[in-house]
């Protein structure tokens, strides 16, 4: 009966032992928490590759010297045409001719390019303005006031004058296109704005 019993205890020992290695052998492993998984987790294959989007800078706003200065400028007429002016103008030769053979001060020209072909109304173009970087304005007036004086008492003269009138009209049709010389003192080199019947004109472009 004691052996019996002794057997017994040994076979509950050797059975405890055996399960103790068993528990240390394959030990459950804790499931990792929500945490851990997030700071674990990898980056995303195409995150280092995706490219770094370069903040575009805003434009730089046109200087007023490239808004200013001699150029071609153009403006919007009352009538809904458009009006062309190189600034400074050329003179036109028969204008400069008869001034010459008046015996007038030399003079400065505007010459402007009406396009009146989109204009629902005639374009009157009677003068327009250049200022200067003083601040000093230069006035130009369409051709009947602009050679006022130039004949004085000569009146042989008188007939050619109004035939330049008749050429050189200040007014544009509807649908039209005119070429209208204005009449002036010297063209300023420092021109900081033109205007063209009282519209301020837009630089678009050089000489």
């Amino acid at each position: 009966m004691k052996r019996t019993t002794a057997r017994l205890a040994a076979a509950a020992a050797l059975a405890a032992l055996a399960l103790a290695g068993c528990s240390a052998a394959e030990a459950p492993v804790a499931a990792p928490t929500i945490e851990q998984e997030a700071e674990e987790a990898p980056a995303p294959a195409d995150a280092a590759a995706e490219p770094v989007t370069e903040q575009e800078e805003p434009a730089e706003e046109e200087s007023a010297a490239e808004q200013s200065g001699p150029g071609v400028y153009q403006a919007e007429l009352m009538s809904g045409g458009t009006a062309t002016v190189a600034v400074p103008g050329e003179a036109p030769a028969d204008l400069e001719a008869f001034r010459e053979k008046a015996g007038a001060d030399p003079v400065g020209y505007l010459v402007i390019e009406v396009d009146n072909t989109n204009g629902t109304s005639e374009a009157m173009l009677f003068e327009a303005e250049i200022v200067d970087s003083e601040g000093k304005t230069y006035t130009y007036e369409e051709v009947m006031s602009g050679m006022e004086g130039w004949t004085g008492n000569n009146y042989g003269l008188m007939e050619e004058e109004m035939e330049l009138w008749d050429k050189y009209p200040y007014s544009t049709l509807p649908s039209a296109k005119n070429t209208v010389p204005l009449i002036g003192p010297e063209v300023p080199e420092d021109v900081v704005a033109v205007f063209i019947d009282y519209e301020q004109a837009e630089r678009v472009g050089d000489l």
